[in-house]
């Protein structure tokens, strides 16, 4: 399995006067496990990545890790969006995230009776510390 690093790149559009803003994060196709743990740690304690977006965990998940140097980065695995095996009691789904420039928004959405449709939103804002949760909420 691979680990891709990416830069994430909000443009907030022509009229902002504020630069666009960056999150670098490491993508997995799989669980953060193996290679892609030891990448992503590595990338945190380098002060780079802040956040680890892996799928086909059967189950989503955002959770806080933290680093050796007292960085809290950011996983957050996605459900699986088509897959006939269900796990951990959640049906076929996936997360969308979307970054404003403070804040990181993951929105989970399950597959129901009318296609794919949010069930959920937490939300995390960016500190020199890392990541903190707030409430979560619905969308």
């Amino acid at each position: 399995m691979n680990a891709l690093p990416v830069s994430l790149i909000v443009n907030r559009g022509s009229g902002s006067r504020r630069p666009p803003a960056l999150i670098e994060a490491i993508v997995a196709e799989l669980a953060a496990d193996g290679r892609a743990r030891q990448a992503f740690t590595q990338r945190v304690d380098d002060g780079g990545a802040e956040v680890f977006v892996a799928g086909h965990f059967h189950a989503s998940a955002l959770q806080l890790p933290v680093s050796p140097h007292g960085h809290h980065a950011l996983r957050v695995h996605a459900g699986t969006a088509t897959s006939m095996r269900w796990r951990h009691g959640e049906g076929n789904g996936f997360n969308l995230l979307a970054f404003d420039g403070e804040c990181l928004h993951v929105d989970g959405h399950l597959r129901g009776a009318d296609g794919f449709q949010p069930q959920w939103r937490r939300s995390c804002v960016r500190s020199a510390h890392g990541w903190r949760v707030v409430a979560p909420e619905r969308p």
